[in-house]
């Protein structure tokens, strides 16, 4: 019995890191280099996302951790009062203006996959000398665990943030990241927001 508890175990641990294993990581980073004593601040934060909701909400968790950073910070659902910046110069100019920003983080999904595994199925028993006779063969067979096969899957979602220096128009630095398995929560988006906040930090534009 401790040994098919192990197995069980190990099984569901697997699935665990497989299916339900949210997690985020960066995938790489740029900085002008020639922009350096550059800090953001005052900043229009502009989430693109074909949901309203998922959008201001990732704003407005930007919008708080900057907060915590003593930077000023807006989320462009409240200064567009709750309409989207259309993807031309001239609303993002009247959103600019509008909110006197001096900076624009600008975050959008680059790209969506899924991955599917098949974790195949096993048999556990317990090891026992069952062939001296026919009932011993029963009982050790009736004891045997199966289980069988099982499909697990995981989303993999990678965003990029731009941040661009509203005086120049210039980048001046963007980043990329990998979330697996975000559900789309606040914790989520604060996860994936505070990788970015540590790379900026770690450019030294905080």
């Amino acid at each position: 019995m401790k040994k098919l508890f192990i197995s069980c175990m190990f099984l569901s641990s697997v699935l665990f890191l497989w299916a339900c294993g949210a997690s985020v990581k960066m995938i790489g980073s740029w900085t002008d280099d020639s922009r350096a004593g550059y800090s953001i601040d005052n900043v229009l934060v502009i989430g693109i996302h074909r949901k309203d909701i998922n959008r201001n909400l990732w704003e407005n968790t930007f919008v708080e951790l900057l907060d915590k950073e003593n930077i000023k910070a807006q989320a462009s659902h409240t200064v567009i009062d709750g309409q989207v910046i259309e993807p031309d110069r001239q609303s993002i100019e009247a959103a600019v203006k509008k909110s006197g920003a001096a900076t624009i983080l600008v975050t959008r999904v680059v790209g969506q996959k899924s991955e599917e595994k098949t974790l195949p199925g096993f048999v556990h028993y317990e090891p026992a000398t069952y062939y001296r006779g026919m009932y011993d063969y029963y009982g050790y067979a009736y004891r045997a665990v199966y289980s069988p096969p099982v499909n697990v899957s995981k989303t993999i979602v990678r965003l990029e943030s731009n941040v661009y220096d509203v005086a120049t128009e210039k980048l001046v630095w963007t980043a990329q990241s990998e979330s697996v398995d975000a559900k789309l929560l606040k914790t989520d988006f604060a996860k994936m927001a505070n990788l970015f906040l540590d790379d900026l930090r770690k450019k030294k534009l905080l």
